[in-house]
């Protein structure tokens, strides 16, 4: 037994590339979040593996599973002598640690010179098949055409194969999860198969990434014993020897009662993975498959599981205890609405749009909508689209079109205790969340097959968005970005059309004010309307009462032969204070209007209360982050729209070509990036005071040596 690595010829294409970068630098994009990974990516890993056919029935996918013999997970730690972890080291190894790109690659050499014994961190499951396949044939496929788990898990790293629509993760790099959740990225992997297969494997690896000394090294070296692939080239085997497989069960302590599953030995397990860590992250990432019976898991001596989640919630996460009681009442309601199909049904006419709109539902549909939703109750709709798959005949590549679907359930719920999750079959895609701390619980479920594995395709390699950078689904489909967004964004767009519906007001409404009064624009000395063919008389309700505090200005600017612009918040607190008073002053001028209606009123309470709030620095998250998207123009062509888009050859405004063009750039306040895509600018937001400014020479007419007359176009988006 030892540990192996590969060394490639010469002509072999090295891969400079870490595959493994995107997923591992999701720990840094969230300070306030302990990332672990061992859980997270274990835990579907194990569901995958079950041994039941079916957990979840994609036509009652939020009923609980009734099945006794759902996966079981158990993370535990056990401590060995330092002489015994030494049998699975060597020399080659130590020396392979030193030139690595292991974070500290000098932590094993002093732990093992100033303690006497190796703490191991164990994630067993049992009630799975265990890892299937087998060492040899040395490829993806067995000799009767399956899946060779075996080998994917421990030498397809980072290259995507298909499980199956039934299955979490597609791309493969959730596997490495085991070796980058110990500080010398170091694990090892005993399996026992189901009965039908009575095999058992051992056999570790560590990712060692680039080596310096030796750059055509593999970066990756397995521990086994000497093996021969079909193709003649040794290789490392696992161990298979009954009486060396029992004296590594007794070394670990693992597999006690001897049923089919998987056990993951990780030696000096990361600081971040404490008990309490992996089952505060466990129950937020997995709450709802736990909650509907999909597995259960052990941590330490806790038991989260359906029958006992809640009581774990309020021992573990007290704060947050009420607020799951309500998140799992919602779930149950949202799996009554599925069974007995009570979804509400929007016709989608416009040819896969990016988002739906209240005309896409029918008025009696709508205002059953709003009525449920200002009742604190659940509702779901069911959202229709059309994905296009491209279809390679041999001969050509053909268009099939399918018709398919999407549920989304919310509920109104008190502010700060918003959930809400995104399932993509068994997976719950955690990075698409918009709820979290708001006044809503949401689920947006995908279940339909031709749905889930559209969306499976789009996932990254961390299961948390839908990302179309993938060649695999690129190459797959066509016309899919609007699909995405549909989807992704479903429940906070269903929120926000239910709330545009109580003001009877458009999201894109202007913010400029208008005359108060119960006059509008076009009567400005706000006398009363002429009645209408019915009879009745027209009330004008003011739109910038309902719209959101106006944010910026933007005026054009320039200096040293350089033309552009800046864009500067406003007073935040003063727009706010100039909303409250005009709704106020509203009240005042039509207190005696017969047409001012208690409706009217409470919507207009509702807005001044939305304003008070936002002046206290209060519910901010309504508004940011947002987006600004700001496009400049020459105004050659005159004052049509048409000038807003590049239309020079030469890219005369293209800011993004800073090999032809001068463009300095200025940032301060709550601006998190800034993106330049040709005369097109977007602001990144994250809170009310910020300043950008931009001074280009692309507005520089070459021919002539005179400025074009700079046009600007801005509109901010809140993008959650």
């Amino acid at each position: 037994m030892k540990w192996y690595r590969a060394n490639f010829s010469d002509d072999t294409t090295q891969q400079k590339v870490d595959i493994f970068s995107y997923f591992f630098n999701q720990k840094n994009l969230d300070p306030d979040e302990t990332v672990t990974p061992l859980s997270d990516e274990g835990i579907q890993n194990s569901r995958d593996a079950s041994i039941l056919k079916e957990i979840i029935n994609s036509n009652n996918s939020l009923q609980a599973a009734n099945q006794e013999n759902v996966p079981l997970i158990e993370i535990t730690r056990k401590k060995i002598k330092k002489e015994i972890f030494e049998k699975f080291i060597t020399e080659d190894y130590k020396k392979w640690i030193k030139d690595s790109q292991v974070k500290d690659k000098y932590y094993l050499e002093k732990y093992l010179e100033n303690n006497k014994e190796v703490e191991f961190l164990i994630f067993e499951d049992f009630n799975t098949t265990g890892v299937k396949g087998g060492p040899s044939p040395h490829k993806i496929k067995m000799n009767d055409g399956s899946r060779n788990d075996f080998y994917i898990f421990l030498w397809h790293v980072g290259s995507p194969d298909n499980k199956g629509n039934d299955k979490g993760g597609s791309v493969g790099v959730g596997r490495l999860t085991f070796s980058f959740s110990s500080k010398i990225n170091t694990f090892f992997m005993y399996t026992k198969q189901s009965e039908d297969e009575k095999k058992s494997f051992f056999i570790g690896m560590v990712n060692l990434g680039q080596s310096s000394n030796n750059t055509s090294y593999d970066p990756i070296a397995r521990f086994g014993v000497e093996g021969t692939s079909e193709q003649g080239r040794t290789v490392p085997f696992p161990i298979q020897s009954e009486k060396d497989l029992e004296s590594i069960k007794k070394i670990f302590e693992i597999r006690k009662n001897d049923v089919a599953g998987t056990s993951m030995i990780v030696p000096f397990p990361e600081d971040d993975l404490t008990d309490e860590n992996l089952i505060k992250n466990t129950i937020n990432r997995y709450r709802v498959g736990l909650y509907l019976n999909h597995f259960k898991i052990k941590i330490g001596n806790v038991l989260i599981s359906r029958e006992t989640i809640k009581d774990v919630i309020k021992q573990n996460m007290p704060k947050s205890y009420d607020s799951y009681l309500e998140y799992f009442d919602f779930i149950d309601s949202a799996a009554k609405i599925e069974k007995e199909n009570l979804f509400f049904k929007p016709t989608i006419e416009e040819n896969n749009p990016s988002s739906f709109k209240i005309k896409d539902f029918k008025e009696a549909d709508f205002e059953k909508i709003r009525e449920l939703y200002n009742n604190n109750e659940v509702l779901g709709v069911r959202i229709p689209f059309r994905i296009q798959e491209r279809i390679d005949t041999g001969s050509s590549i053909e268009i099939e079109d399918h018709n398919t679907y999407s549920d989304v359930f919310i509920k109104k719920t008190q502010q700060g205790s918003g959930m809400d999750d995104v399932l993509r079959g068994p997976m719950p895609v955690s990075g698409l969340r918009k709820f979290a701390g708001g006044d809503c619980f949401g689920l947006i479920n995908i279940q339909d097959k031709i749905a889930a594995d559209f969306f499976r395709s789009a996932e990254t390699p961390n299961h948390k968005f839908f990302e179309n950078t993938n060649k695999e689904f690129i190459n797959k489909y066509q016309k899919f970005k609007h699909q995405i967004a549909l989807i992704s964004n479903s429940s906070s767009n269903l929120k926000r059309v239910i709330e545009e519906g109580d003001t009877n007001l458009d999201s894109d409404a202007t913010s400029e004010f208008f005359s108060f009064g119960v006059g509008d624009e076009n009567n400005k000395n706000g006398e009363k309307e002429k009645k209408n063919n019915s009879g009745k008389s027209n009330f004008t309700l003011p739109v910038a009462l309902f719209a959101n505090p106006k944010s910026f200005n933007i005026k054009k600017i320039s200096k040293n032969n350089l033309v552009g612009f800046k864009i500067d918040s406003l007073n935040f607190e003063e727009e706010c204070k100039k909303t409250i008073i005009n709704i106020e002053n509203f009240f005042i001028n039509n207190s005696d209007n017969k047409d001012f209606t208690k409706k009217i009123q409470k919507q207009l309470e509702l807005q001044k209360e939305k304003n008070i709030k936002w002046l206290n620095k209060e519910n901010l998250k309504e508004l940011f982050p947002c987006k600004i998207y700001i496009t400049c123009a020459d105004d050659l062509e005159g004052l049509d729209d048409s000038s807003f888009g590049l239309h020079d050859d030469d890219f005369d405004f293209d800011f993004s070509n800073n090999l032809r063009h001068e463009v300095f750039q200025e940032k301060n306040g709550d601006i998190l990036d800034v993106e330049l895509n040709g005369n097109k600018i977007i602001l990144s937001i994250s809170g009310p005071e910020y300043s950008y400014s931009l001074l280009t020479d692309a507005f520089n007419i070459s021919s002539t040596e005179d400025k074009s007359d700079l046009r600007l176009k801005a509109e901010m988006r809140n993008y959650k």
